[in-house]
């Protein structure tokens, strides 16, 4: 369906070129309708697409929701060492976002994630199950003999 519209779209695109190169030489001025496809609307799904840009907006964001924070000192010092107090303070920040980032991805068992555990709740064993856990028994018997 969208590249049905999308083809549409062009053809009509194409027309008005044609339209406009005829309406040139008849000397009359007509505004033509040019379509144009809603990307936010057509495509939801890019929604959670993430471009470099945003990535680079949000570090902004956090940089000046950082100085802002720190911006309380009563002491005021030189311009060098206000320079270099930020840039430690923002590679520390970045440091830390990056560690936890590290922490949270380790920690998270999808599984978990999707669904809650019930209470009093038995594990389901299939027959082969069973059977693995039988042939493990087996071993064990053998080998302590």
């Amino acid at each position: 369906m969208k590249i049905r519209k999308k083809e549409i779209v062009d053809h009509v695109s194409n027309l008005n070129v044609r339209l406009t190169e005829i309406n040139k030489e008849l000397n009359t001025t007509e505004e033509l309708f040019q379509p144009e496809i809603d990307k936010d609307a057509e495509y939801p799904e890019n929604f959670f697409e993430i471009q470099d840009t945003d990535l680079d907006e949000f570090k902004k964001r956090k940089e000046e929701e950082a100085k802002k924070k720190k911006g309380g000192s009563t002491k005021s010092p030189s311009k060098k060492d206000k320079g270099k107090k930020e840039e430690e303070e923002v590679n520390e920040e970045e440091d830390q976002d990056a560690e936890d980032a590290l922490k949270t991805e380790r920690s998270v068992d999808i599984i978990e994630k999707r669904c809650i555990a019930r209470k009093n709740a038995k594990v389901q064993q299939t027959d082969q199950d069973q059977e693995y856990l039988n042939i493990q028994q087996i071993e064990l018997v053998y080998e302590k003999e």
